[in-house]
């Protein structure tokens, strides 16, 4: 059995987002880079609660987030928003804009 711990490693420390901005670089020419968020709308069935977990694209879902670096490896994912919920309110949510800005 594997433990998240061993495959998915946030970076904690300035010297080591700089290794994954450096690697950015390199890989894919994007100097300035270090991370690309990107979220997934995971459809659900309704759950009855009005439009909350209804999306723009017209279906039920909740919404995941994951934070890759340059070799497509996982730094972070959490299921951080609901199917209403732009990508602004749902990086703007504590748990992960406070752990990016504070270098968590």
């Amino acid at each position: 059995m594997v433990s998240k711990d061993e495959v998915i490693a946030c970076p904690v420390n300035r010297g080591t987002w700089e290794e994954v901005a450096e690697n950015f670089r390199i890989t894919w020419d994007l100097p300035h880079s270090f991370i690309e968020p990107d979220g997934k709308h995971i459809a659900i069935r309704s759950p009855n609660t009005g439009t909350m977990y209804h999306n723009y694209k017209g279906f039920f879902s909740f919404v995941t987030v994951a934070l890759v670096d340059g070799d497509y490896k996982f730094m972070w994912i959490g299921i951080c928003g609901l199917g209403c919920q732009s990508d602004a309110q749902i990086y703007n949510k504590p748990d992960l804009k406070e752990c990016l800005e504070n270098g968590r």
